[in-house]
């Protein structure tokens, strides 16, 4: 499967990107999605779900410093020119029928695509693990942040 990769612009586009991932949850055949975003500016972002100290908020207009509150879940992150974010949509609905080994590769390989479809130059590196997988193992490792 191929997909289109949405490039965005900024922490607006963003959060609007993950707001409509999130909402197509519940039509009737929500589709996977992949968008890369660059940020011309810095950004803070705020949980969205968790209560957020009242001076954070405060703070960052005092220093002219945007901010937003996250669409989904997470914690505070400050975005900005030094970073791209990738992000891939994949709706439960689809279900997920692999091994994490498996997995990872898939989603190094979309987050690659999205990239270069956004004018970067990036590659994917691969490599046997050292031992037998066992599932805790792996379990551990597995980070896609």
């Amino acid at each position: 499967m191929s997909l289109r990769v949405q490039c965005l612009d900024g922490a607006r586009q963003e959060q609007q990107w993950i707001r409509d991932c999130l909402a197509s949850g519940a039509s009737s055949a929500p589709q996977a999605a992949l968008a890369v975003c660059q940020y011309a500016q810095g950004t803070l972002l705020l949980p969205g779900l968790q209560a957020v100290d009242a001076g954070i908020a405060a703070r960052a207009s005092q220093h002219g410093l945007p901010f937003l509150r996250r669409a989904g879940g997470g914690a505070a992150v400050l975005a900005g020119p030094w970073m791209v974010s990738a992000h891939v949509w994949l709706p439960a609905a689809r279900g997920v029928h692999a091994s994490l080994t498996s997995l990872r590769r898939r989603f190094s390989e979309a987050h690659c695509r999205a990239l270069q479809a956004c004018g970067m130059h990036a590659v994917t590196v691969t490599c046997d693990p050292p031992r037998p997988p066992e599932e805790d193992y792996w379990l551990k490792s597995v980070c896609f942040g």
